[in-house]
């Protein structure tokens, strides 16, 4: 091979791997969270628009319909989950790009209230992702979160369309991240870390462990309770986490892209 030839060669393999590196890159650019995503004065659109491909509702049940709201006091008084939140919600336009997920909060969880919202889901078959199914396009996989029973959800084989938002007591359980896609935990039960100057060394190296263990078992990580901030968007994106929560989706997205 002449030394023109090996250049060449050289230039195409330099390129080749360039382009490797920037797929590689937009793959790991975290999840964008739309934290109590109902509460917003544009829910869902807003969110959408600003590159989050996940959002979350809290929900709470009546007796005889599920209803939107984080208290569950005066539910009669509270708006229907799937003409208020639920329908809207598929019913806005998503990119094929991705796959989606809707993060429910159950706030006053029952048998009768899963049956419910399975019921409830079976309308919108169409939208979703079951489980042992391969994530379409444009589809929405359906986490719950709250205080429930976990394992009982996963051992009951009729509920196809719920999967789990995970604690980290579930880590060593041997639960696959098929149905059970990340774990989440209180950021101020790791760090006291606000955004404010320079987060300690010590502080950064657990986090980093913690990130690094649930990434060792194949979850992926979200806290909650992180400050809207910029310094922590960036800390948590050098950390690896791999979803960002926030109530400033306009913010986020601006900060840390789409």
């Amino acid at each position: 091979m002449n030394i023109f030839a090996y250049m060449v060669r050289i230039s195409l393999l330099s390129i080749f791997l360039l382009f490797v590196s920037l797929d590689l890159r937009s793959q790991d650019k975290p999840i964008l969270h739309s934290h109590n995503d109902y509460e917003k004065a544009v829910p869902i659109d807003n969110a959408l628009e600003h590159g989050c491909t996940s959002l979350e509702v809290d929900i709470a049940f009546d007796g005889l319909e599920i209803r939107v709201t984080h208290e569950v006091e005066d539910l009669i008084n509270k708006p229907f989950f799937e003409s208020n939140y639920l329908k809207p919600y598929f019913d806005a336009p998503k990119s094929s790009e991705h796959t989606y997920i809707l993060l429910v909060d159950l706030k006053n969880f029952s048998n009768e209230m899963l049956d419910h919202l399975h019921n409830l889901l079976v309308k919108y078959d169409q939208h979703l992702v079951k489980r042992g199914e391969v994530a379409g396009p444009g589809k929405t996989r359906v986490l719950l979160s709250g205080a429930y029973h976990r394992i009982n959800v996963i051992n009951e084989n009729r509920y196809i369309y719920f999967f789990i938002d995970g604690r980290l007591e579930y880590l060593s359980q041997g639960i696959s991240p098929d149905v059970m896609p990340w774990i989440s935990t209180n950021f101020t039960h790791h760090s006291s870390y606000k955004g404010y100057f320079w987060i300690g060394r010590k502080n950064k190296k657990a986090l980093q462990a913690l990130v690094d263990k649930v990434h060792g078992q194949g979850y992926r990580l979200r806290f909650w309770k992180t400050p809207d901030r910029r310094k922590i968007w960036n800390l948590l994106r050098d950390l690896g986490v791999d979803v960002i929560a926030t109530d400033d989706v306009v913010e986020l997205s601006e900060h840390v892209g789409r």
